[in-house]
């Protein structure tokens, strides 16, 4: 039995080594012979071993479609490897393995791979639900490369047939798009085995017989034939050129007509229509032609200026009707919306003649049907009467409203955040804030060129309010009444500046108070306490009422007062001070009668004095040794000015032989140190000699 078994492994070993061309006298098993290497049609599939029916080892992911496992050894048991995944059918193989190592032939160390089991090429399969979940997904889609991209990765797909005659459709589409022979002959020639092949090659033979009756329809150049040819050719290459003349056409007819029924025929049948056709530019062109020649008509035929308010009402209403129906040229009806002021103007002139509450309200009613929605914002609040007084730049005149309350309900809800009288149909006065148009019943608006120029607003006959406009529209003054009398009043002036007043039985609290102010600083005034009277002036007076009024003017004076009076008070304690200050300066300068000053000299056994006999006689006295020991004494007589502290002499002295000149010096007097500094003469040094007081 033994020698059976040997003989049995050495078949099975010589097989194996002829098989796999191994050197039968190495015994190692090496790298390369330890290694798996997969490639596959589809990426990110699994693989594993099979043991047995169950799952014993994962050998990892072809990741490009390929995947390398090396073994550490090859089991006996591993003959089985499965790829799987989510999206495809499972394939098994089995791998091949020979004993290396005849010496241990019961080792896994012994095993190498069969050399046709070390490289595998595995084709495999989608799964079919896969393969209908991806075609469902993209069956919708118009682009053909989606569907190229499925027929390239799903070719066995039972949904192929469908991919391929959808891909088909679309690029006939395509090449039908482009208008074009060449563009048809390339379909044809690329898909000889369509099933769209033959509607291919019947649109092919029209576009040569459209061509030809293409050029007998442009030599007919009438609607007529325009549009049998496109009912007839929808595929022609001139299919679109078709439809620009059609449209030419029919807007030249339009506008022969000269009617806006015509015009407007032509708009919505085929420039509407067919606007596709065009350019945004000529569809833009052709928009305002059309509706410039709708313009002139609709007014052509409405208007007739000896019947103005009839026949505005007719042009109003057949503008509603178009702009209703055809927003998309309500911007273009330049001359017909240019006649909202026209008929504001009318209808304010007519409106202006009335003279009662029940004639007011009844005309306007009867307006408000004959001109609908003229109010073009149709804001709540904004009433018909409002919609007239301001659609006009010329409304030139007075209007007189009875109980209309036009003025109330304007600045409620109409006016406007800019509007100049927003806020106004209330005031302040002592403190508490009061509605100035309650029980208001009449009316008077000025206007002049379509703005305010003057607003008067009572109660029976009792002013509430006013207000006056200037020429860029803004209220210059404003004035709110009280059983008829001034309350308060606002005013701005030329400058922009704004002021207000209140009032009590005619009398202007403001100034009154000022006034009392004004008192308060005159007083101040008459006590000679300038400043005072000025911080009154300044800042307790300060306002913001025009420079022009009556208080503001007596301000004004009474600073000029004052400070002339301190200017004049000022020049008065001056003059007191420096005359003071001269007899001050005469006392302190008499004091050098009689003194005597030694000068601090160099010269060595010598001195030098100078005495001063009163403020403008001095004598100038130098004395010292000779070198043969007799001593020397030179006096001078001096001649002194003094002003201030600055002191000069002029000396002369009785030895002409040696002084023949005048000495002449100058010094600053210190009475602090009671010395004086030679402004003249200055030592070797520079610095000036100083005379020393001497008792």
């Amino acid at each position: 039995m033994k020698y059976i078994l040997i003989i049995l492994i050495q078949i099975f070993l010589t097989n194996e080594i002829l098989h796999s061309q191994t050197n039968i006298f190495s015994t190692e098993v090496t790298k390369e012979e330890r290694t798996l290497k997969i490639k596959s049609n589809i990426d990110n599939v699994n693989v594993r071993f099979v043991k047995s029916g169950n799952y014993n080892q994962n050998l990892g992911t072809l990741k490009n479609k390929e995947l390398t496992y090396i073994f550490s050894t090859i089991s006996g048991k591993q003959t089985t490897i499965e790829l799987y995944g989510d999206h495809v059918d499972t394939k098994k193989i089995k791998i091949h393995r020979y004993i290396k190592n005849a010496i241990n032939p019961f080792s896994p160390e012994s095993y190498a791979l069969g050399i046709k089991s070390r490289s595998l090429n595995v084709e495999m399969n989608y799964s079919d639900s896969y393969m209908e979940k991806e075609f469902l997904k993209i069956a919708q889609n118009n682009n053909p490369s989606v569907f190229v991209n499925y027929i390239t990765n799903f070719p066995s797909s039972k949904f192929k047939s469908l991919a391929v005659n959808k891909k088909d459709s679309l690029e006939l589409n395509t090449a039908i798009g482009k208008r074009s022979e060449k563009a048809m002959d390339e379909y044809i020639s690329s898909h000889t085995a369509s099933k769209f092949l033959k509607e291919a090659q019947k649109i092919k033979k029209d576009y040569a017989e459209a061509r030809i009756e293409f050029e007998k329809a442009k030599t007919l150049d009438n609607i007529t034939v325009y549009e049998n040819f496109i009912s007839k050719y929808p595929n022609s290459i001139e299919y679109n050129d078709a439809h620009v003349l059609l449209i030419n056409i029919a807007e030249k007819e339009a506008i022969a007509k000269n009617s806006s029924e015509g015009s407007l025929n032509y708009f919505e049948k085929y420039l509407q229509k067919f606007s596709s056709f065009l350019s945004k530019q000529e569809l833009e062109l052709k928009t305002t032609t059309i509706a410039s020649a709708i313009d002139k008509q609709i007014v052509r035929e409405n208007i007739d200026e000896k019947n103005k308010y009839d026949s505005y009402s007719k042009l109003w209403k057949r503008f509603g009707e178009i702009t209703a129906k055809h927003k998309e040229i309500t911007g273009y009806l330049v001359q017909t919306e240019s006649y909202r002021e026209n008929i504001s103007n009318e209808l304010f002139l007519s409106l202006s003649k009335l003279s009662n509450e029940a004639a007011q309200s009844s005309f306007l009613k009867k307006a408000e049907i004959d001109f609908p929605k003229f109010d073009r914002w149709g804001e709540p609040g904004n009433t018909f009467l409002n919609a007239i007084l301001t659609q006009s730049n010329s409304l030139t005149g007075i209007l007189k409203l009875y109980n209309q309350n036009y003025i109330p309900n304007f600045v409620k809800n109409s006016c406007g955040e800019r509007c100049p009288l927003v806020g106004r149909n209330q005031y302040s006065y002592k403190g508490a804030d009061l509605e100035a148009f309650d029980g208001a019943n009449y009316e008077e608006l000025k206007y002049i060129n379509g703005a305010f120029e003057d607003i008067k607003i009572y109660k029976d006959k009792s002013l509430l309010a006013s207000f006056k406009f200037n020429t860029n529209g803004y209220i210059s003054e404003a004035n709110y009444y009280s059983n008829g009398k001034i309350v308060h009043s606002d005013f701005t002036d030329t400058n922009g500046n704004y002021y207000s007043y209140e009032f009590e039985n005619g009398i202007n609290l403001s100034f009154k108070e000022l006034d009392n102010k004004i008192n308060n600083a005159d007083k101040e005034l008459a006590s000679n306490d300038f400043d005072n009277a000025l911080n009154i002036l300044n800042n307790d007076c300060k306002n913001n009422f025009p420079v022009n009024v009556a208080p503001n003017l007596r301000i004004a004076n009474t600073k000029n007062k004052v400070n002339q009076a301190k200017a004049a008070y000022l020049k008065k304690q001056e003059e007191i001070r420096l005359a003071e200050e001269r007899k001050q300066e005469a006392i302190r300068l008499a004091d050098l009668s009689g003194k005597k000053f030694e000068q601090i000299d160099e010269i060595p056994n010598s001195t030098t004095h100078l005495y001063f006999k009163s403020n403008t006689e001095a004598a100038y006295i130098m004395t010292g040794s000779l070198m043969n020991g007799k001593t020397f004494r030179d006096e001078c007589s001096c001649k002194s000015t003094i002003q201030g502290n600055k002191i000069s002499i002029n000396c002369i002295c009785d030895d002409r032989e040696i002084y023949p000149d005048p000495i002449k010096d100058s010094f600053v007097y210190d009475a602090a140190s009671n010395s004086l500094k030679s402004t003249s003469y200055s030592d070797r040094n520079r610095n000036p000699f100083i005379w020393k007081y001497k008792n």
